[in-house]
């Protein structure tokens, strides 16, 4: 069996199939993007709209001549196994800053109107 893959600006785009219709889309930025089930991708040999460079296949085998039954199978649990295998270099999620203690308007100093700058006109 040949993997069915294309290529575009972004990178490639390998195609597979989910039966079970479980795998939700997932994004891991700047890597890997899972499309699922109502995603689109732009097909070759479709021109990007800001480069003008053509969306071209990889290989023979394209979505024209391999039917959909026999694209691997991916299992539910792929976005997991993307995630393991990308976990040294995924963003870690930001730690929450700790939170400010709020203060009561007594407990702030009163604006001293005597240290106010005045402003001399220009001669």
């Amino acid at each position: 069996m040949s993997t069915v893959a294309k290529r575009g600006r972004r990178g490639w785009t390998i195609f597979g199939r989910d039966p079970s219709r479980s795998i939700r889309t997932r994004h891991f930025p700047g890597m890997v993007d899972i499309l699922a089930h109502g995603s689109q991708t732009v097909l070759p040999p479709t021109p990007h709209p800001d480069t003008g460079q053509l969306y071209h296949w990889i290989g023979a085998a394209t979505l024209l001549s391999k039917p959909a039954t026999v694209l691997p199978v991916v299992g539910p649990d792929i976005a997991d196994q993307i995630a393991a295998a990308l976990s040294p270099w995924l963003i870690k999620a930001p730690c929450t800053a700790p939170t400010r203690p709020t203060m009561r308007a007594c407990e702030l100093s009163q604006y001293d109107e005597s240290r106010r700058p005045t402003l001399q006109p220009r001669n």
